[in-house]
């Protein structure tokens, strides 16, 4: 968050006497809305490194199996082919281990859907409640299991299976159609994790260019500058966080030995590499610049690639690694304010330095053996068969209930309305389930816009192409080129695959509905309606029964935030400096994996009512900016915590001035996450009570005979970041405050 930017928003409000009503309308506006359309969409369709790569799979692995299953006349051809989308990846691992626990779920589905028809041969009755008990059973699996999507694959199948149940007559007819189900979700999952096991890319490999591509940009931002492009896709990545870069290291430990026996060395570098970001995007919100921070920035710049190049494997890296250092003219020539936000960078510069020479088994010269200690993963993940509060959480319990009440009443439905068409509404209520309401509409609205848009490019084939077609070239070539923007699509972020994957759903329905031409368009008819009714009831019943916003998950997340900054604004009211040091790795990754999600609930926080979270504080954008703000002032100033030859030196006035100051800061705080995680109106806070005491003890030191220039630098960068800690803290209150009055008004 810029906090000039806010700054000169809350003076010009004042100025004016307009009321903060406009920012909520802002935020959930037409035009908002828009532009961030427009945003959302350049961002997840631009290419990436191995996009073309995965599209290109994808189509040639359909096409085979096409040509393949047309020749021996398998039916279910675009249930086939559409497998082969959703269990496609970037990597072998990945993609061998999606499609076995697809292949895993389809068993277990067809073993319990023949156990229900065994109990239920005599007793037609005891069917639906039955599916209600398995259908519970999977949903609440999905929830508290950390392997959730494999109960979920075998829900989805479920609700396939169960409406090809009623739809044929005889048993043996029942057990062929369940079998032919089978194959197609079988084959084509066999032939991807075949071919892929031999020509995808290893994960290992990925996970090395993946690291390079954080380093190279890093690069990038600090040659050109804050205000650059490069600056900016900078920040797109390192919002992204590293959830990714940890996912490829996991699948290149259980594909290499090599990358398994150095986890704690690659989990160490990855947060070497995000601490590394951090600093570099701190420097974007600094009070003060000058041209030598352009220089020394350029300089850092310079490092980075040079830590790339290492990382490449080039046989000239052992003479181009060298101690980062920045000499004392340099530092001096630099603003007051920005000084600890260098001095900072060049540690974690260092640090990379070490770690990438531990890598190669190279000595860097005149690097501080010291570091070492910083080379050693301090994450602990979570392991075991279920999530942390499988037992203790009840939203599991009301998600999987809210689940099964809408697929059952979809079931209803069309057995009521003997339109054995609309079966695909059970499948929809499972698939699009979530356990907010935000993310449950996103699903909703995903599928259905997908559906729609493959079903009238579907609809066009059919009409105005396939009657010119005579061969099964011709069909290849439209498979193919419709086959390229679905599966471009599918292959995004998880904000758009699922989109992606609708589409080539619908556009693959309507094209291989049989082994010949085919002009049917009931099936589409039928599918789209299917897919609005299941929509309907999903919508009503997850808003109606207890309806869970994507806000409590994400203000507790805030709340712990604050909480994190606290402790680490107390850590220095600590005596001994080696606690300090040992406790901000911790806590900035923790600070971290909270930052992960609030911006993974963020996007849906805007498709809920209003009503659902009344613009509480913590609901909205502007809070997680007033993190990242707070997090780099706190941050800084743990960091530039005096070492203890000054602290020696410090004044008992000062270090007493201090002490009082992080006593205060915390209490806003503290008051701040208790008020975001009741829903609670945020106070104002207008006083610097011990502020005045911090500056007149900093000045008198700053102004004593004996102090260096490097000492009054240190205290005057301290200085003038409590300062801007403190504004952060005022300006915060004020715009909650302001917001409440216009909820008033």
């Amino acid at each position: 968050m810029n906090i000039h930017t806010l700054k000169k928003f809350v003076t010009n409000t004042e100025q004016h006497q307009i009321s903060l009503n406009a920012a909520p309308r802002l935020e959930y506006g037409f035009k908002f809305h828009l532009i961030n359309l427009k945003n959302f969409l350049i961002e997840e369709l631009k290419p990436f490194p191995g996009r073309i790569e995965l599209v290109t799979q994808i189509l040639v692995l359909s096409i085979i199996w096409v040509i393949f299953a047309m020749s021996l006349e398998l039916p279910d051809i675009w249930l086939s082919v559409y497998v082969i989308f959703l269990t496609s990846r970037r990597d072998a691992m990945s993609t061998a281990m999606a499609g076995m626990a697809t292949l895993l779920g389809c068993s277990i589905a067809l073993i319990l859907c023949l156990l229900m028809l065994s109990l239920t041969a005599s007793e037609p009755a005891l069917r639906i409640p039955l599916m209600s008990i398995f259908i519970f059973i999977g949903m609440y699996a999905t929830s508290i299991l950390e392997a959730g999507r494999l109960a979920l694959s075998i829900a989805s199948m479920l609700a396939i299976m169960f409406g090809v149940v009623d739809s044929v007559n005889t048993p043996e007819e029942l057990t062929r159609s369940l079998l032919w189900i089978w194959l197609a979700y079988a084959g084509p999952i066999l032939l991807l994790v075949i071919t892929n096991l031999i020509f995808s890319k290893n994960p290992a490999r990925l996970f090395e260019e993946e690291l390079r591509t954080r380093i190279r940009t890093s690069a990038l931002a600090l040659n050109k500058g804050p205000k650059s492009k490069e600056f900016n896709e900078f920040s797109l990545l390192y919002h992204k966080g590293m959830i990714h870069l940890r996912e490829l290291q996991h699948m290149a430990c259980l594909s290499s030995k090599k990358y398994k026996k150095r986890r704690n060395e690659d989990l160490a570098l990855i947060s070497m590499i995000d601490r590394l970001m951090a600093s570099i995007y701190a420097l974007e919100n600094a009070p003060e610049q000058n041209e030598q921070s352009q220089v020394l920035m350029h300089k850092c710049g310079i490092w980075c690639l040079k830590i790339k190049d290492a990382l490449r494997k080039k046989k000239d890296f052992k003479s181009t690694l060298i101690k980062a250092t920045f000499s004392d003219e340099e530092i001096t020539a630099l603003p007051p304010s920005s000084v600890p936000l260098f001095l900072n960078l060049l540690e974690r510069i260092n640090t990379l330095l070490l770690a990438v020479s531990q890598r190669r088994e190279i000595t860097i010269p005149l690097l501080n053996p010291n570091l070492q200690t910083k080379t050693r993963s301090t994450i602990q993940e979570f392991t075991g068969v279920f999530v942390p509060d499988a037992f203790t959480n009840p939203e599991y319990l009301y998600f999987s209930l809210k689940t099964t009440l809408a697929a059952m009443l979809a079931y209803l439905f069309y057995m009521g309305t003997d339109w054995h068409g609309l079966r695909i509404s059970v499948v929809t209520c499972i698939i699009v389930a979530r356990s907010s309401y935000g993310e449950t509409i996103h699903r909703l609205t995903m599928r259905l816009l997908g559906a729609m848009v493959g079903s009238f490019f579907g609809v066009l084939a059919i009409v105005f192409i396939i009657p010119y077609l005579d061969s099964i070239v011709g069909l290849i070539l439209l498979l193919a080129y419709g086959g390229f923007f679905c599966a471009w699509a599918s292959t995004g972020s998880e904000r758009i695959s699922f989109f992606g994957l609708q589409m080539s759903l619908a556009f693959f329905l309507c094209i291989l509905q049989s082994f010949g031409p085919s002009f049917n368009l009931l099936l589409i008819r039928d599918s789209i309606t299917g897919i609005m009714i299941g929509n309907i009831i999903m919508s009503i019943v997850f808003f109606v029964l207890t309806p869970s916003s994507a806000t409590k998950p994400m203000r507790t997340a805030i709340a712990k935030n604050f909480d994190i900054l606290r402790k680490m604004l107390l850590l220095e009211n600590k005596q001994e400096y080696s606690e300090t040091n040992k406790a901000l790795p911790e806590l900035r990754s923790r600070f971290e994996r909270n930052m992960n999600t609030i911006r993974g609930y963020l996007p849906f926080v805007t498709l809920e009512p209003r009503s659902m979270h009344s613009r509480k504080p913590g609901s909205s954008r502007a809070d997680m900016l007033l993190l990242e703000a707070l997090f780099i002032s706190v941050n800084t100033i743990a960091e530039h915590h005096p070492p203890e030859r000054i602290q020696r030196i410090l004044s008992p006035a000062l270090k007493q001035a201090i002490w009082y100051c992080n006593r205060e800061l915390a209490g806003w705080l503290i008051h701040y996450a208790y008020m975001v995680k009741t829903g609670s109106p945020i106070r104002p806070y207008r006083q610097r009570q011990y502020y005045q005491a911090l500056k007149k003890a900093t000045e008198e030191m700053m102004f004593s005979y004996d102090s260096s220039p490097l000492l009054r630098i240190h205290l005057q960068a301290r200085l003038k970041w409590y300062d801007l800690l403190y504004t952060q803290i005022e300006l915060a209150g004020l715009r909650e405050q302001n917001t409440l009055t216009a909820q008033i008004e």
